[in-house]
Parts: structure tokens; sequence; C-alpha cells
């Protein structure tokens, strides 16, 4: 997870997109971040499946914007965030902007924001489109956040077998360590954790150790063996990670 220290965001939640069911998990990751400024979800209230979230916006002081849909087929709830985006970026002091939301409609918006100098995290289901994600400087999965409880309310009428965390494919292990290479000053090779995490975000906006089952990336990394990890302690006795490729050891002639 990046470390965007004191910011200050706006969450701005798509509820015809994304299920009250994963409020809770959402407020939690977000907060993480720093000060949400602004909350507010937005969509056509006078439509039934959108009653539920009445009570979970109450309880996490969400503002809901109401948006009338005015022909079928068109969804005026995109239009409504971006354009209170747009007056945010101009006239609100922000860090960046949550964009809850797995419609890559809003991939435009995400570039835009980004061009005017913003951080953008992205949350929405796994299957959101690419553009979307990598208009993002972060995009989180809603599946690597929900919590078990969650899963439970979800799946209760219809249960579902647990999702199995996917295993390091061969594209993922060439993104960790070309990265490495990227930033490695000499031969030894060593990085630094915070600095790796960073460099692959810029180049995999998606990319969260806990698809593979790890919560820290510190973990992550300690779980395959193609990797070295030591802590190198700082003057204060803090811990100070870095990660290299695993080197081979040469053989005598």
């Amino acid at each position: 997870m990046a470390n965007y220290k004191d910011a200050k965001f706006a969450l701005l939640i798509d509820a015809d997109n994304i299920s009250y069911r994963h409020i809770d998990a959402i407020i939690e990751e977000t907060t993480r971040y720093g000060t949400l400024t602004y909350r507010r979800i937005y969509g056509d209230w006078a439509k039934p499946h959108l009653r539920s979230w009445k009570e979970v916006s109450l309880e996490h002081a969400l503002s809901a914007v109401q948006q009338y849909s005015y022909t079928s087929n068109k969804n005026a709830t995109d239009t409504a965030m971006v354009i209170d985006a747009m007056d945010m970026l101009h006239t609100a002091e922000l860090t960046g902007f949550i964009l809850v939301s797995s419609d890559s409609d809003f991939t435009p918006l995400a570039m835009r924001l980004r061009e005017g100098g913003k951080v953008i995290i992205g949350i929405g289901e796994e299957k959101t489109p690419t553009p979307f994600k990598a208009a993002c400087n972060q995009f989180i999965h809603l599946e690597n956040i929900v919590s078990s409880a969650d899963e439970e309310k979800v799946t209760a009428n219809t249960p579902t077998p647990a999702r199995k965390k996917p295993t390091v494919d061969r594209k993922t292990m060439s993104l960790l360590k070309t990265s490495i290479n990227d930033l490695a000053e000499d031969d030894e090779g060593w990085v630094s954790l915070a600095s790796l995490g960073n460099h692959i975000l810029r180049k995999k906006p998606d990319f969260d150790p806990r698809t593979y089952g790890h919560s820290k990336m510190l973990n992550f990394f300690r779980s395959l063996t193609q990797f070295e990890v030591v802590d190198e302690k700082t003057s204060s006795g803090q811990s100070n990670y870095f990660v290299r490729i695993k080197q081979t050891k040469k053989k005598k002639k």
C-alpha cells in the first residue's frame, strides 16, 4: 500500500455499480490513506435496488447525491460524479480522489484528475476493465479487502466456494524482477522494499500482495524463494527492509 501521510482525499462512490454490503470494507481501507474530506455517494435513490444504501450511508456519514435518470439506458450518475470531481479539482485543497466503481466510463475522469496533479486511487471488482485500472495511481480489488463476514452476506443465498489465491505467474514474476533491476544501484542488487513497492505500483496500479494471500509486501517477498530479504536496522533500532533477486553461487572451475 502506498503511503500518503497527512493526505486529504475526496471519496466518490458510484452506488449503481457497487454493493452496499461492501461499504464497511471500503471505509476501513480508504481511511488508511488519510482524511476523507469529502464522502459522497451517487445514485437515483428512487430506484428500489438502491434503497439498501440509506442506512449504511447514514452510518458512515456519506453525503447522498440524488441524480435522476432522465432517459433510459443512460447513466446520469456518472455525469454527476464527473461534475463534482471537476469542481473539487479546481476549488478544493485535496491530495487526490478515491473513485469507487468498476465502470470503465470513469477512465477519462481518472486521467484528467491525474493531469491536474492529483493522486487517484480506484476501488472496484477484479473484473474492472484494464483502462480504468491503468488510469489510477493505485487500484484496489474489492475481493482483496472484503472480509469473510462480508462475503458470507453477499453469498448467503447463493453459496460459492472460497476464492482460491492465485500463484505468482511468470508475468508477475517478471514484473517483480525487472522492478528490482530498475532500482538496483550496484552489483549487489539490494533495493529498499518501500521504494520497490511504489515502483511496482507505477508499473501495475492494481498490484496487491493481498491477491496472493499476504497482507504485507514484506511477507509476500519472504514467501518467494526467488528473492532475499534483509533487515538493516537504523541507528534508532527501526527496521529498514531491503530486497534483491537471490544470487546464484558460481561454481568453481
